[in-house]
């Protein structure tokens, strides 16, 4: 594994991101958002590994001006596709699609 510390996700903030074994290298990936890096694969002895080089792949990277925005559009979706799926009580559903949206940094306030 590399040393180097990963920044937190550039769309959703989850704080944790995670080196992913791919077929001959590795990537950066957020388990949360499932947003990746660039899929860096093992080379010569000479060069920086590919965790390190995913790493810095991650580090680097900018998201588009409105990638934010559509990820939080993504995790709304799954948020009313989860309670559509299990018919949750009203007030639950409510609960669930706030933590979603939570955890995807929408900041607006809803009352019942």
């Amino acid at each position: 594994m590399s040393d180097e510390k990963m920044l937190p996700c550039p769309f959703c903030g989850w704080v944790e991101p995670k080196l992913v074994t791919i077929r001959d290298g590795r990537v950066a990936q957020c388990p949360n958002c499932g947003a990746r890096g660039a899929a860096c694969f093992h080379g010569p002895s000479n060069m920086p590994s590919a965790n390190s080089r995913a790493v810095l792949a991650w580090n680097t990277r900018t998201p588009s001006p409105d990638s934010g925005e559509r990820m939080r559009e993504a995790l709304a979706l799954k948020a009313i596709k989860a309670v559509t799926a299990t018919a949750m009580d009203g007030a639950k559903a409510l609960s669930r699609i706030m933590a979603i949206a939570t955890s995807a940094g929408v900041k607006e306030q809803y009352s019942e």
